[in-house]
This record gives C-alpha cells, sequence and structure tokens, in this order.
C-alpha cells in the first residue's frame, strides 16, 4: 500500500472535468509517486480545451496536508 493518500483530485477545464480521485489513488498504490497528466491517463472531460490537474493528499503521517497542480500533457511529482 501506498504512503501517499489522495484526498481528492480533478482533471477539468473551465467548463467542466473529471473527479479522479480513484485513478489518482489507483497510480500511487502502484508505488509510483508521479502522475501522468493527459487525456490517456484520466480521459478528456472537454474536447479541444485546455485542462488543469489538482490534487490533495497526504503522505506518512496522514496528517500534513499537500496540494499541487498542473496543465495538462505534464507530469506530476508528488514527492
Amino acid at each position: 500500500m501506498s504512503a501517499i493518500k489522495i484526498i481528492k483530485a480533478a482533471y477539468a477545464s473551465v467548463n467542466t472535468g473529471f473527479d479522479v480521485t480513484a485513478k489518482c489513488q489507483e497510480l500511487v498504490n502502484t508505488g509510483n509517486d508521479d502522475i501522468p497528466v493527459n487525456n490517456e491517463t484520466f480521459g478528456d472531460p472537454d474536447f479541444g480545451q485546455t485542462k488543469y490537474f489538482t490534487v490533495l493528499y497526504t503522505t506518512n503521517d496522514g496528517k500534513t496536508g499537500h496540494a499541487k497542480g498542473c496543465q495538462e500533457n505534464t507530469n506530476l511529482d508528488l514527492i
């Protein structure tokens, strides 16, 4: 089991988006702390529009929260 607990994650444009919390937890449970942020990973919630990724998570102690975000077609390193 991963030391990373995803609290909430979203992949969205300014118009609409997806809750990708479960998918992100699945990805980090494999032992990788990098999340590929793209339509292949999460699907495309708004074709032709720029998407953004946001994630809120805890590591190790489960008490200290972290928040990160980035634009699509990047790789987000959680640790």
